[in-house]
Parts: structure tokens; sequence; C-alpha cells
């Protein structure tokens, strides 16, 4: 069948198609459907649409893969926690890249497979490196959770903070900085910086 021959088929149609024999023309019907819908989403999260078009494209690749799941409702809001789950990833990911190690510490990042020992380094590391952005100064931690977190672009960063674009990138600029001063901070000083 053809794209085109699925149209008049309800939501509900076209999943069981698609959960039941692959149909690539009936999820081509729910793509057309919905990508409008989940693209608003994703760019009102991202704030560009670069970043929107490949987290749209994430979420309907997840979504293909993980149809079977889908266990009847409401498809496109099942979608919709699917897109924000991605939106959700992709400002983490951004988050961690902040603080960048150095040298051959990348390397054995790189390397590292992840297991559960490995989730439960990426829970430290998260703790650690959010302990480190409380310490910044207000308006720089504003300015990191708002672009690295919240996944506001830099205009509507500076509507709420009521300054100008440049000035968030500056505090951007020096949080970023800081946190690798911080980062990469003896021990001993960290100790002495928390009251231990």
């Amino acid at each position: 069948m053809r794209p085109e021959d699925y149209d008049a088929w309800t939501e509900e149609e076209l999943v069981a198609s698609f959960q039941a024999s692959g149909s690539e023309g009936a999820f081509a019907v729910l793509w057309r459907r919905h990508w409008a819908r989940i693209y608003r989403q994703c760019l009102a999260f991202a704030g560009n649409p670069a970043d929107a078009e490949d987290l749209t494209a994430q979420a309907f690749t997840l979504a293909w893969r993980e149809a079977h799941r889908f266990q009847g409702g409401d498809f496109l809001a099942w979608l919709a926690v699917i897109a924000r789950n991605c939106c959700i990833n992709h400002a983490r990911s951004a988050w961690s890249r902040l603080v960048t190690p150095a040298g051959d510490e990348i390397t054995a990042m790189a390397d590292q497979q992840h297991d559960a020992q490995g989730s439960q380094e990426d829970r430290t590391f998260s703790a650690e490196l959010e302990q480190l952005v409380n310490q910044l100064p207000d308006e720089q931690r504003i300015a990191v959770k708002l672009f690295f977190i919240d996944g506001y672009s830099y205009e509507q960063i500076a509507g709420q903070m009521q300054c100008d674009v440049k000035r968030v990138k500056s505090y951007l600029q020096n949080a970023k900085r800081k946190l690798q001063l911080l980062w990469f901070e003896p021990a001993e000083a960290k100790g002495k910086g928390s009251g231990a």
C-alpha cells in the first residue's frame, strides 16, 4: 500500500497496522499527521530550528523502534512524551559538556563502557557538577540553569534576566571558565571552601 492509501485510517488503525506488520506507509501517515506538533514542541524547548529538527527526528525514530511498547490510548500524547524525553536528554548532554576534562581524561572517558557502575559514576558526576554550579555568582548560575537545564535560547534568557544577549553570553562564558577552575581545583581546597 502507498502512504496515501492510509490517509482515511484512524490513528488506532495506523498504529495497529504498524505494530502488526511494520508498515512503513502507516507510520508515514502518523509522521505526517504529527510532525508539525512535535517539531513545535522541540523548537520551543531547543530554541533553534536545527536542534528542533534533530530532536523531532530522534523522537520519531524512537517511536518507530519502540512502537511495540505503545499500549493504546492517545498516540500523539505518547509521542509527545518521547519528544520531551529527547529534549531533556539533549539538555543534559549540553549540560555535561559545560565542563570539559582535559587531555587524557577525555580519551579515558570515551573509551569506558557504559555499565551499572558507569551509571553510578554519571550520577556522581551530575551531583558534583550541580554543587559546583551552585557556587557560581547568581547571574551566572541563573544563566547556566536556564540555558543548559531548561533549554532556553540566549534571547529568551535575556528577556527573563532583563539584559541583552551579549551579557547572557558573557555570563555563560564566565560561568564555564569558573566551573573549569572549580572542577580542577585540588581536593584540599574544595574541602576548605565547603567548611569541612
